[in-house]
């Protein structure tokens, strides 16, 4: 796996002592990954994870699609919905005037 093809995604409910960590490649670089930035998670047990398949657009870019005149779309956010729809949501409401 090249760098580029890892992203991380971190969540730390306020007041909570757990966190969620993502990202894309598979579970042996992200073990070692959060040890080396967080070096208190060096050898702790992880009680939890998830997997699944993410659907990447080609560009590994969130599209605006127009589907027909006063329609508009945005799709293909690549695994970073939240951030990116909000950027997609503002430019979606300035095409709308």
């Amino acid at each position: 796996m090249k760098q580029s093809d890892a992203f991380w995604n971190v969540t730390a409910p306020q007041g909570e002592t757990r966190a969620a960590l993502g990202g894309v490649g598979g579970w042996s670089w992200l073990y070692k990954d959060a040890a080396r930035i967080f070096p208190g998670l060096k050898g702790v047990e992880w009680s939890y994870r998830w997997g699944g398949t993410v659907a990447l657009t080609p560009e590994r870019a969130p599209h605006l699609f127009e589907p027909q005149s006063g329609l508009i779309c945005g799709l293909g956010y690549n695994g970073r919905g939240v951030a990116m729809s909000l950027v997609m949501g503002r430019e979606m409401a300035r095409r709308a005037g």
